[in-house]
């Protein structure tokens, strides 16, 4: 079985593991949209360096600030064309409309904690997190992934069609953080969303039979 490579091992073909990762590197990239370029390019291009070199740091309010600078523009675009969509909608209905979609406000701000706490808890089930190197680096992972989704994280069906991409690119990058087989990773951050969609399944089931359990 092949084991997974430590830290140590990426210093020998990545001589820029030295550093951290673009946007937590202000003195090598200055200008804030060449660091959130390059932070796009080293993601897409070489996750398991981009990996490797996450871990060289603890903050998570770097990789929660990208994860909220990247997505709000997005989700602003959401709203206002969800606005624009039902203007015809008026009063009380229009004003529902408006709070429903304020109210993604705190969810934008929030969900990579949540995720993050949810991901961290399956790689712990799954032997993962041997390495202790804690809930902090799942969450800076998890947070700088999300940012990569959040463009289309808003646009269906095309979030639909990536989302499994993005498991798998997720579950990746967290075992090449925390040091364990990619296996262990896929499974922590796959296994929350099949849970999730075998309940909704289960849900609209019973919903679907309902009316002939009341005859």
């Amino acid at each position: 079985m092949e084991q997974p490579r430590h830290s140590s091992d990426f210093q020998e073909t990545d001589p820029g593991l030295a550093h951290p990762v673009p946007f937590e590197a202000p003195e090598r990239h200055p200008r804030f949209a060449d660091r959130l370029q390059a932070t796009f390019r080293l993601g897409f291009r070489h996750p398991a360096t981009f990996a490797a070199r996450l871990a060289l740091r603890k903050d998570v309010l770097p990789a929660w600030f990208f994860s909220v600078v990247v997505a709000l523009p997005f989700h602003a675009l959401a709203f206002l064309l969800g606005r624009a969509t039902f203007r015809l909608i008026s009063g009380p209905a229009h004003s529902r409309l408006t709070h429903a979609l304020l109210a993604q406000v705190p969810v934008l701000l929030l969900a990579a904690f949540a995720l993050a706490l949810i991901f961290h808890a399956g790689l712990w089930m799954a032997g993962g997190t041997r390495q202790r190197l804690g809930y902090r680096q799942t969450f800076r992972m998890t947070a700088y992934a999300w940012g990569f989704y959040a463009p289309l994280a808003w646009l269906p069906p095309v979030n639909l069609i990536l989302l499994p991409l993005w498991i798998g690119y997720l579950g990746f990058t967290l075992a090449r953080l925390h040091r364990t087989e990619v296996w262990r990773g896929v499974v922590a951050v796959a296994a929350p969303f099949l849970a999730f969609w075998c309940l909704v399944m289960l849900t609209l089931a019973a919903l679907a039979a309902l009316p002939a359990w009341t005859r």
